[in-house]
């Protein structure tokens, strides 16, 4: 048998086949974590891999040419969800032959024929309380510590739930710009992508310091893609009496175009891996935000961050940058000076290394 050096020497010439977990292109395909998925399985679909993307029955946006997709049953119900995550999802990985199971969710199988790839998202919130969907909740987060590769963005790395494996962080080529020159696109609206309740009603607190200056010139877009969060968002704007400067739902633009248009970033806490702060310093976006652990991770000195839970200092921290030129640019050079270390592709390599070390690729190759 060859020695494991000289088996990963020949993984560029195996064709790994990476199963990937596609529920949140059905269930919020307008979301930020959608958005996200898709930069994975757009990274992922290459010469070196093939890519099967496995899904509850529904709708799917576009996909890259040469993604096989497999649509399985599945209810909403708890039960269903929890068999879903631990029974459904690792079979068809299995039936479609796939190397490794990649999971971007809070919610991973304990076990799967092959491998199984984690990434996990920051800062889960305790479960919620209710029998079945607390059992599926603490099962699935038992699954992500155990799963045999857990994927860290190496910008997160020290504030991580779960340790794991540092990755390189990458953004899509789309959200890249170049310095901004005149007869470029206008800056038309902050973008805010908080939507859990309590962060909905701090980021809202926040813009009460902002609407009276510049809410007729600037309105707050919240992105989001439930239409409860939106009632939410709308009822309680009206409660602060600034309904008229804030703006909801999913995007009508490309998530890229949509950054590219915007003045500024509004964050109570970092959302879908950090993420939407990589796509706002890429695309030249200065980000307000709560100075919480990850976003100071991700952001350094390329944010304007303040006290966590101080909505007023939040507030004057997003007016700042609309008003002070010299503050936001400054911002905005530091932040494509961050983004300039990003990649434009996942890490392809660290899974297919995971896959041959770990799962049947590395059987089939050390054998051959």
């Amino acid at each position: 048998m060859e020695s494991w050096p000289s088996v990963l020497a020949q993984y560029n010439h195996h064709l790994i086949h990476i199963a990937i977990d596609g529920r949140l292109l059905v269930e919020h395909p307008s979301s930020a974590a959608a958005q996200h998925l898709l930069e994975w399985i757009t990274g992922l679909s290459g010469p070196d891999t093939s890519v099967s993307l496995l899904h509850p029955e529904g709708e799917l946006p576009d996909l890259p040419a040469g993604i096989q997709t497999l649509a399985v049953r599945r209810s909403r119900r708890t039960w269903e969800r929890f068999h879903y995550d631990q029974v459904t999802l690792p079979r068809a990985a299995a039936e479609v032959g796939a190397e490794l199971l990649l999971i971007l969710d809070e919610h991973a199988p304990l076990r799967a024929r092959m491998p199984i790839a984690a990434v996990p998202p920051i800062g889960l919130r305790p479960a919620a309380a209710g029998g079945l969907e607390m059992l599926r909740r603490a099962t699935g987060r038992a699954g992500l510590r155990g799963a045999s590769i857990v994927l860290v963005a190496a910008d997160l790395s020290g504030e991580a739930a779960h340790p794991g494996r540092d990755y390189p962080p990458f953004v899509s080529s789309h959200f890249q710009t170049a310095e901004v020159e005149s007869g470029g696109p206008e800056r038309q609206q902050v973008l805010c992508y908080d939507t859990d309740p309590d962060d909905i009603r701090q980021a809202l607190a926040a813009w009460t310091w902002v609407d009276g200056s510049l809410g007729d010139t600037y309105p707050l877009q919240f992105v989001c893609w439930d239409r409860q969060v939106e009632e939410m968002i709308l009822a309680t704007a009206a409660e602060y009496d600034i309904a008229d400067s804030v703006m909801t739902g999913p995007p009508t633009k490309e998530f890229a175009q949509l950054y590219h248009t915007a003045a500024a970033f509004l964050s109570v806490r970092p959302l879908a891996w950090g993420q939407p702060y990589r796509w706002a310093l890429a695309s030249g976006v200065p980000v307000a935000a709560f100075g919480s652990l990850a976003a100071s991770s991700i952001l350094g000195d390329a944010g304007y961050l303040v006290p966590e839970g101080d909505t007023r200092a939040l507030g004057a921290a997003c007016l700042s940058l609309l008003v002070q030129e010299e503050l936001a640019d400054s911002i905005r050079i530091k932040g494509r000076r961050r983004a300039a270390a990003y990649r434009d592709r996942p890490p392809v390599e660290l899974l297919t290394e995971g896959a041959i070390k770990l799962g049947s690729a590395g059987r089939k190759l050390a054998s051959s």
